[in-house]
């Protein structure tokens, strides 16, 4: 300990941080705490003007080197405590001032050949929380598919189908399954006059009973949220979410892909500038691949192992620090329908 303590007389027109300056010291933060630590309460502060005479103590080399050894020291400890808890928690996100603009594009591979690629768009924003359902509004439009403008005439029928369904106000749970469509009446009666419309436009068979099989689905409520549970987007976006981590673990089961097939998933955080969340899951669906094709939701009987589905999911999962919401997202996934290798690629990127 420097019994010997060194000060500083303030001259007109000196600041602190001239002050600190002058003494090499790189915060006036160090300047302040040393200076309290040597004053009695109540006296001889430090404002934001000082005045003249103004006796200030200042720290020595060794004394500044200990603040910020010990600044780090602290700095770090925090870090600890907040990586633990994410490392040892549930994975929920910071929602409430959450409005992203995110691209959306997904590949689709035959034996490693591509076929299709379509790029969305998407806006998800933050609603409102009750008890342990959270409300975000959902808008996606289909920009491009293999590079050509969504807008062409092979796709105008189902564009003008889905752009009745949003924007959505979906209540999701902490299962990540939506329990609710809180606009269901405005999405509904968007549907009627599309509906009324398109039935005017188009008139060949094939067309009709397209617009029937929307009419299903979008007429029952329940079958709509079905249908948003499919939603490759809400799948993807929300797949790391509302699991129990042990040391940055989690194992668990869940349902993906349109066909909801089930997968055992494995999940790893490692932390860094960033949250990082690496998948990989395999198929433990019971179901026939023929089951699974036809949507059925159970198997229907006991199958032979050359029955059923292989499929792997791999993938990696990038959410800021702050407020643990996902920036980005790779996620590869293959499986063998008959000896058929089909491979989706998912990229999600935060605007």
């Amino acid at each position: 300990m420097n019994i010997f303590l060194q000060t500083h007389i303030v001259k007109k027109g000196e600041t602190l941080e001239q002050i600190a300056e002058m003494y090499h010291i790189p915060d006036i933060n160090i300047l302040k705490d040393h200076h309290y630590l040597h004053t009695p309460d109540d006296s001889n502060h430090l404002g934001p003007t000082l005045f003249v005479g103004q006796e200030i103590f200042i720290p020595d080399q060794k004394e500044i080197e200990h603040y910020i050894l010990r600044k780090k020291q602290v700095l770090e400890e925090r870090t600890n405590r907040a990586n633990n808890l994410i490392e040892n928690g549930i994975l929920l996100p910071i929602f409430n001032e959450m409005d992203e603009k995110i691209q959306f594009i997904i590949q689709d591979f035959l034996d490693d050949i591509l076929q299709n690629t379509s790029e969305f768009d998407v806006r998800l924003k933050y609603l409102e929380k009750e008890e342990q359902h959270i409300t975000f509004l959902y808008q996606k439009k289909l920009l491009t598919v293999n590079s050509e403008k969504a807008e062409m005439k092979a796709y105008e029928l189902a564009l003008k189908c889905s752009a009745c369904l949003y924007p959505a106000g979906l209540e999701i749970d902490l299962n990540r399954k939506i329990h609710d469509i809180k606009n269901y009446h405005e999405i509904l009666k968007r549907w009627k006059t599309t509906q009324h419309d398109l039935l005017k436009t188009y008139k060949d068979e094939n067309s009709i009973a397209y617009i029937e099989e929307v009419r299903r689905t979008i007429e029952v409520k329940n079958e709509l949220i079905k249908a948003y549970q499919q939603d490759l987007f809400l799948q993807t976006y929300f797949y790391p979410y509302f699991k129990k981590y042990t040391s940055g673990k989690n194992e668990s089961n869940s349902r993906y892909m349109s066909e909801r097939i089930l997968y055992k998933n494995q999940h790893l955080i490692t932390i860094a500038e960033d949250i990082s969340v690496t998948l990989n899951a395999e198929c433990i669906d019971d179901r026939s691949q023929q089951e699974i094709l036809n949507h059925l939701p159970i198997s229907n009987a006991e199958h032979d192992e050359d029955e059923l589905l292989e499929s792997k999911i791999t993938g990696n999962f990038h959410l800021s620090k702050q407020h643990k919401l996902l920036q980005q997202a790779d996620i590869i996934i293959d499986s063998y329908f008959y000896n058929v290798k089909e491979t989706t690629k998912i990229k999600l990127n935060l605007k």
